[in-house]
């Protein structure tokens, strides 16, 4: 039976408290996400930030996602007992992000350099702790990149209209996640408020405006992916596009694994045919194929409207 031991779950850093939750590796290892939607816990307590210093850890691996990419695949074949623990979407990190616009950049700093070696330690003597958060927390890769808390990372991408294909797959709820993400994201991007406003004000119809925001969304997050890249070493960080996981997971795997320096060799262990957030669950490309078509003979006018309204504001941009 694995030892319990004490994790970071959620993070108030403006009231400056922390809620530790009684769990395990095998528990953290097993979860799907961490952020409260599954219970991998026994217990829980809330402490002061200041009752215990940052731990001695390695600065862990990390897998920057634009979100519906893959991110979870990914992480389950570079997870492996005895060698690489992967925390899944811990909620302490999306915490910061939330609070980072009331925290300044001075603070954010401090409590990030506390907050990522709580989560690294969790990995047990000898293993490697790589953490694949929720694409909530983007609006922090450039400050965890610069400010040394991330020493290597993946940045996992997807094509524009792929993107587009892939939120409206999800439906409602995951639209909303994707217009409260372009929100926040716009405060940390050069010009991102102007745009959202822009885009909200060029449509009427909620999905036209949805799209013309999932497109914002997108080239925010490209936009912090390469400002958090330029801040790492040479050889540090390595982008890997969507279509490149699901042509070869292993392949991708492992140019992933060599990047964020894991020990052992990734194997096919994990049965990607299986769905990678519900493991009861076959994952059929036919099935999606065949939903991408569904939502292109929906939507397909709508995407084609906000990406040639997006290009044409860079092109704008660019002629001033």
């Amino acid at each position: 039976m694995s030892a319990t031991l004490d994790f970071p779950h959620r993070v108030d850093a403006l009231r400056g408290d922390v809620q530790w939750a009684s769990t395990s590796v095998a528990q953290l290892r097993a979860a799907t996400f961490l952020d409260g939607r599954e219970t991998f816990w026994s217990g829980s307590r809330v402490e002061a930030l200041a009752e215990r210093p940052a731990p001695e850890a390695q600065s862990p691996g990390m897998i920057f996602h634009v979100g519906f990419c893959g991110s979870t695949l990914l992480a389950r074949l570079l997870d492996r007992s005895g060698s690489v623990l992967v925390l899944k979407e811990p909620q302490a990190l999306a915490d910061l992000a939330s609070q980072a616009p009331q925290l300044g950049e001075a603070r954010l700093a401090e409590v990030l350099g506390w907050a990522m070696p709580h989560l690294a330690a969790a990995a047990p003597a000898g293993e490697a702790c790589v953490i694949k958060p929720s694409n909530w927390i983007n609006g922090l890769a450039p400050a965890l990149a610069g400010g040394g808390h991330v020493r290597r990372a993946i940045f996992l991408t997807m094509a524009p209209r792929a993107y587009l294909r892939a939120v409206f797959r999800g439906g409602r709820d995951r639209l909303a996640h994707c217009l409260r993400l372009a929100e926040l994201l716009a405060h940390s991007v050069a010009g991102g408020g102007e745009l959202v406003r822009a885009a909200i004000a060029r449509a009427d119809d909620p999905l036209d405006r949805s799209a013309l925001l999932v497109v914002l969304l997108h080239r925010f997050q490209l936009d912090l992916f390469d400002r958090a890249e330029t801040r790492l070493a040479d050889g540090c960080a390595l982008r890997i596009d969507h279509a490149e996981l699901a042509a070869d997971p292993l392949e991708a795997t492992r140019r992933a694994a060599a990047v964020l320096d894991l020990p052992g060799e990734p194997t096919a262990d994990f049965d990607a045919a299986r769905h990678s957030k519900d493991m009861a669950q076959v994952s059929s490309a036919d099935a999606e194929e065949s939903a991408n078509r569904e939502i292109e003979h929906h939507h397909g006018a709508r995407f084609d409207m906000a990406l040639a309204w997006f290009e044409s504001r860079i092109t704008a941009a660019a002629s001033r």
